[in-house]
């Protein structure tokens, strides 16, 4: 058994050696996770399990979005996530070939001088092409909006502001008004193939804003309920929010921005991101948000 062990680890060794000649790009994400743990109690000579929060980071190659690895770092600073990276592409052929890394866009991952990628191009001694999530950088807008808007977080899955009661709930228990429709002849039309690819909040997203464009609420529509408030999932608060002003017969100021920004900034920037996801398009698709940003009057 040992030595068929040790062949079938070869044989991996080997087509992974292969297989990493043809990769010049990898992906990064990550998370803290509860992980259970063993630990040794030198006085008892047990062992007993424990429970720590730790972070693990998946490392995915490119092109073919395969797995390569995962790591757990000691720490969350970018050096640690770096070393650790380094240390599983090196002695691969990855180590020569890698061109391209991304990443969301936390200070952690993109941080100029202790920020993860940074930290990996010195480890290499060369740069690499920066590619960072747009997806992430399109919630930041509405984020700081919603905020002058409706005041600071009060805990991970609530706000301060009057708007906060209101936007919780069972979405699907909200009645519907007669809402005034608000047009946006520049919202992205997505083709078929992309609407069946979205995931359950986007395709939610998708049907709300064009409800709220024609000024009809789909009775289907109205009965599908979305997830809770948490302040991760700017998504969902904006579908919320489109969802929340169909059921209200006389909106406030305020919520009538936050519908404007939604249907007119953030959900057209977050369709053109799944329209067009070539690398060569991010830059248009940025230059866009700021654009757009710039030119949104917000009024208390």
């Amino acid at each position: 058994m040992r030595r068929e062990r040790e062949k079938d680890r070869n044989i991996i060794s080997e087509d992974e050696a292969i297989f990493y000649k043809f990769l010049d790009g990898i992906y990064i994400d990550g998370r803290k996770d509860a992980t259970l743990l063993t630990e040794h109690d030198a006085q008892t000579g047990k062992y007993y399990h424990k429970t720590e929060l730790q972070e693990h980071i998946i490392v995915v190659g490119e092109p073919g979005a395969c797995y390569l690895t995962h790591v757990s770092p000691q720490d969350g600073r970018g050096i640690t996530i770096a070393n650790e990276v380094y240390d599983a592409s090196k002695g691969t052929k990855l180590s020569d070939t890698l061109k391209v890394v991304g990443t969301d866009g936390t200070g952690l991952m993109t941080g100029n001088k202790a920020g993860f990628i940074r930290c990996l191009e010195e480890k290499l001694g060369r740069p690499l092409q920066w590619v960072v999530c747009l997806m992430h950088c399109n919630e930041l807008p509405l984020r700081h909006v919603f905020l002058e808007l409706d005041g600071t977080t009060k805990s991970p899955n609530s706000f301060s502001g009057p708007g906060k009661k209101k936007l919780n709930g069972k979405v699907s228990t909200w009645p519907e008004k007669n809402f005034e429709p608000i047009e946006n002849a520049n919202f992205p039309k997505l083709p078929y193939d992309i609407v069946d690819d979205l995931s359950s909040d986007q395709y939610y997203g998708y049907r709300i804003c064009l409800a709220v464009m024609s000024g009809y609420l789909d009775p289907d529509l109205q009965k599908l309920q979305i997830g809770p408030i948490v302040h991760s999932r700017w998504l969902t608060l904006a579908c919320r929010i489109l969802r929340f002003y169909t059921s209200t017969k006389q909106p406030s100021k305020s919520l009538v921005q936050l519908t404007n920004f939604c249907l007119k900034i953030s959900f057209p920037i977050w369709f053109s991101i799944k329209k067009e996801n070539k690398i060569t398009d991010g830059a248009k698709i940025f230059s866009n948000l700021l654009k757009e940003c710039v030119s949104f009057q917000l009024t208390k």
